[in-house]
């Protein structure tokens, strides 16, 4: 779960501890209906088998997103070595996250084009993130 914008495993921290405190789950992800681009990736890819490792591994993708919403593929795959699959391996779940971080970036992209415009060396810098 992430507690207080930071990854912490549920089954370590006690409901006092929580008391108050900001706490997202996998039930938090999605908007209303609408899934997290994390949730569209991971059933696009087929990234999930059995299920039971999809909440933990889609909760650590959203932290790591959140706090590097450009991650590389050894980031990712650092980042969420705590988590276990026994059912797919990791690469489609690996190959997930980084096209919702491409997707996400490059959604973000999109607003702050038609909000207002920017200069070439911003767009080439943006642009290079999102590659990258």
């Amino acid at each position: 779960m992430i507690l207080n914008g930071r990854l912490v495993p549920a089954c370590l921290v006690l409901a006092p501890e929580a008391d108050g405190q900001t706490i997202t789950t996998i039930e938090g992800i999605a908007d209303g209906e609408r899934l997290h681009p994390l949730q569209e990736k991971f059933l696009g890819h087929a990234a999930l088998q059995c299920g039971i490792c999809t909440p933990g591994f889609i909760v650590a993708a959203k932290a790591l997103l959140d706090a590097n919403p450009s991650p590389t593929e050894e980031e990712t795959r650092y980042w969420l070595a705590g988590n276990l699959c026994r059912c797919t391996g990791y690469d489609k779940i690996i190959r997930a996250v980084l096209d919702a971080a491409a997707e996400m970036c490059n959604s973000q992209l999109s607003s702050l084009n038609s909000q207002a415009p920017l200069n070439s060396q911003t767009l080439s810098t943006i642009h290079s993130r999102v590659e990258s």
